[in-house]
């Protein structure tokens, strides 16, 4: 099953007004993003690869739930040659933006960097720039409250012609609840520990 036969199944489902809603945002967002990849002369084509997330031993429902899933992520795209930048709803949603609400660069990106991750995520872009390649990673992120935002990011190089670099692919989850609560383990483990070896030597 490609993509073409989920967006057939799919308009065979019974949508609310929301749904539609937010199906026709993400056909705007995509066609934006196809639209300025193209305007840079990106081959959007040559990079594409649905087998994993479309696999043809999965069900249908499985299909049908990833590509769900993967609609809701928040997606962002910058292109080098014209540096420019082009954020999906949900990600101006993830932030605490209306959507579009500003116009999206790589310095208003930057801004909504946690400082102490600055650097993990500047390394991370780095790597996928000389590379070539894929990295995920995670790390926190500012809403516009300055609220912190545990975020796993999936980030990939665009490629030209050439097989050059010349622009990244994004794609972030807010995984915060689950972050949180790994720290809370991990300091109940620490305390324990402290008072193991407090006792001890006791």
């Amino acid at each position: 099953m490609n993509a073409d036969d989920l967006i057939a199944r799919a308009a065979g489902l019974p949508r609310q007004r929301m749904d539609r809603g937010a199906a026709r945002r993400l056909a705007r967002g995509i066609e934006a993003d196809h639209a300025s990849a193209v305007a840079a002369g990106v081959d959007v084509a040559a990079g594409l690869d649905l087998s994993d997330p479309l696999r043809a031993d999965a069900s249908d429902a499985d299909q049908l739930a990833r590509a769900a899933s993967l609609a809701l992520l928040s997606r962002f795209t910058w292109l080098q040659p014209t540096d420019e930048m082009t954020w999906s709803d949900e990600l101006w949603r993830m932030l605490g933006y209306r959507a579009a609400e500003a116009r999206p660069t790589k310095e208003l990106f930057l801004t909504h960097l946690h400082p102490d991750d600055y650097d993990l995520a500047y390394r991370a872009i780095g790597a996928v720039w000389m590379n070539r390649g894929v990295v995920q990673l995670t790390f926190r992120m500012l809403r516009k409250d300055r609220s912190v935002l545990d975020v796993d990011c999936h980030l990939e190089a665009l490629l030209d012609d050439d097989d050059k670099p010349c622009g990244i692919i994004g794609a972030a989850q807010d995984v915060t609840p689950r972050e949180r609560a790994r720290r809370e383990v991990e300091r109940l483990r620490l305390r324990c520990e402290t008072v193991r070896t407090a006792l001890a030597e006791w």
